[in-house]
């Protein structure tokens, strides 16, 4: 396809640097490529795999404060829309020295202007409307900077479950714990042991 096919669409249209101005909101939509489609979880997992895929491979890469929503293409693909601001000129340097590449080796990514973005589609009153539209379809909380991705695999700390795969300093204490647990095992169990903290 070239530019003179009205079916044409850019495949990455991100604004300039100089674009770009300090605290104010950016319409950002991000559509992850096949690999990170989830595409083999069945029904009731993919959009849950899709969203933690999302956090951990794309957001990871993100600066600034920012707000997705999850959203289905007519073809069944999981993409996101949402809104972004970069509060430093260092947010500004990393998005796209570092980020810009990154997002675009596992899909493809616009970031506009809002007011430009409106002009052209008048159909919504603004771009919050456009970017929640599917949210009661789909049911999900939105994704921000403070949003972590969630294992359902559950592990037990001393007792405290905890959701994240524990890796490095949280994989030796999962190990010492299964062994203090087998050693408890071999030993007659109190009365008076109070069992909620292992629930």
């Amino acid at each position: 396809m070239t530019a003179g096919n009205p079916y044409f669409k850019v495949k990455n249209l991100v604004l300039s640097p100089t674009d770009i101005e300090l605290d104010v909101y950016y319409a950002i939509t991000i559509n992850p490529d096949d690999t990170h489609q989830c595409f083999t979880s069945n029904t009731d997992r993919r959009l849950i795999d899709c969203r933690n895929t999302f956090i951990d491979r794309f957001c990871f890469n993100l600066v600034g404060k920012y707000i997705f929503y999850t959203e289905v293409s007519k073809l069944g693909r999981v993409h996101y829309h949402g809104k972004i601001k970069f509060m430093t000129m260092d947010d500004v340097r990393k998005f796209y020295l570092t980020s810009i590449h990154k997002l675009t080796d596992r899909g493809t990514i616009n970031l506009e202007i809002i007011k430009d973005w409106q002009i052209e589609n008048s159909k919504y009153k603004d771009w919050d409307e456009y970017m929640t539209k599917e949210k009661s379809i789909w049911k999900q909380e939105p994704i921000t900077e403070r949003t972590k991705s969630v294992n359902e695999k559950c592990y037990f700390i001393k007792g405290k479950k905890i959701q994240e795969e524990p890796k490095g300093l949280f994989q030796w204490m999962l190990e010492k714990n299964e062994e203090e647990e087998r050693l408890k095992e071999k030993k007659p169990k109190k009365q008076d042991i109070d069992e909620d903290i292992y629930e």
